[in-house]
């Protein structure tokens, strides 16, 4: 009799955990790869947040660094450097535009934008005034071509130094009177952060009366003479030639007071009591009086007195000065 082997169900059929065993690494490296991916896309985020937030934070201390710039310049050039406020500095140095173009757009290029930023490379005629050939006998003491680039137009901050900032472009606008400066900021060590300051301000004449001088001249040689007065006791020359300030009394391109005192020619006795000024100044028009052919006939006993001057003639003045005028005039036989 012979015994029939039947086969097991469960080697033709495997059981489903065994069917599904299969499948596990797929799932796993399927998982780690997104995972992967996630993980690399946040590094990179933050990564970005970093470095805008770095760039940020840099762009601040950039700006920070052109406004100490654009204060010290503002300083110097309503201290020694006067002659500049009237003049223009804008070549053509601003290389993002082939050929290189002036930064500031003036008057003949469009008079509805002058003193603006050049960003569309508009051909604007270049200017340089700011030079020793342009200033001629008008230079301020101590004023030299070395003073300008390393004082004027650039410098640092802080020390230790933390930027280093640069004038790119000043235009000045004769019939609105009106000056333009642009500074740039940028952090040292080459870093790709800067910022730019845009300014623009009237250029007056200072007020005659609070500044008007005890002696103004051409050339002034005071000894041991004394000029006193709170308000009027200033020592003005209008000749920079004939005034000379010491190369060993310059700091920093600026005059220190012994060089001012022996520009004017001041011996240590001296007494000034205002301050000492050596700059070309533009005076205000001094009133004429037409004169008469008045005769005196033999025996008149009556001189014919001086003629009169309109009051609305005369130059803005004070009260106190419009009285010291008027009393000179009765004193010389005049009237007011």
């Amino acid at each position: 009799m012979m015994k029939k082997r039947g086969r097991s169900l469960k080697r033709r059929y495997p059981s489903v955990g065994y069917r599904q065993r299969g499948f596990t690494l797929p799932l796993v490296l399927g998982m780690g790869l997104i995972m992967i991916v996630v993980a690399l896309t946040l590094l990179s985020r933050s990564q970005l947040d970093v470095s805008t937030a770095s760039l940020q934070k840099q762009t601040q201390q950039a700006f920070a660094v052109a406004e100490g710039g654009m204060a010290r310049t503002l300083g110097l050039l309503n201290g020694n450097y006067q002659i500049l406020l009237r003049r223009t500095y804008n070549p053509a140095t601003n290389t993002n535009f082939n050929p290189p173009q002036p930064y500031l757009i003036d008057r003949s290029t469009d008079a509805k934008k002058v003193g603006q930023p050049n960003t569309e490379g508009r051909s604007v005629p270049p200017v340089n005034e700011w030079t020793a050939a342009s200033l001629g006998s008008d230079a301020p003491p101590c004023f030299t071509l070395d003073n300008l680039n390393t004082i004027v137009l650039s410098g640092t901050i802080g020390t230790p130094v933390q930027g280093n900032y640069r004038i790119l472009a000043y235009l000045y606008d004769a019939p609105t009177e009106t000056g333009y400066l642009l500074i740039e900021g940028r952090l040292p060590n080459n870093s790709p952060a800067n910022a730019f300051i845009w300014q623009k301000m009237k250029i007056t004449d200072r007020s005659v009366p609070s500044n008007f001088p005890g002696l103004l001249a051409q050339k002034i040689n005071l000894g041991n003479n004394d000029v006193f007065g709170k308000v009027n006791g200033n020592v003005i020359c209008t000749n920079p030639a004939n005034c000379v300030v010491p190369q060993s009394e310059c700091r920093n391109g600026q005059p220190t007071q012994t060089g001012l005192r022996t520009a004017v020619g001041a011996l240590n006795n001296a007494i000034i009591d205002g301050t000492i000024a050596i700059n070309k100044i533009e005076l205000p028009p001094f009133p004429q009086v037409q004169a008469r052919d008045d005769k005196v006939q033999a025996g008149d006993d009556k001189v014919q007195e001086p003629d009169s001057v309109p009051i609305e003639n005369l130059p803005n003045l004070s009260p106190e000065q419009l009285e010291d005028a008027q009393k000179a005039l009765r004193e010389a036989g005049g009237t007011l």
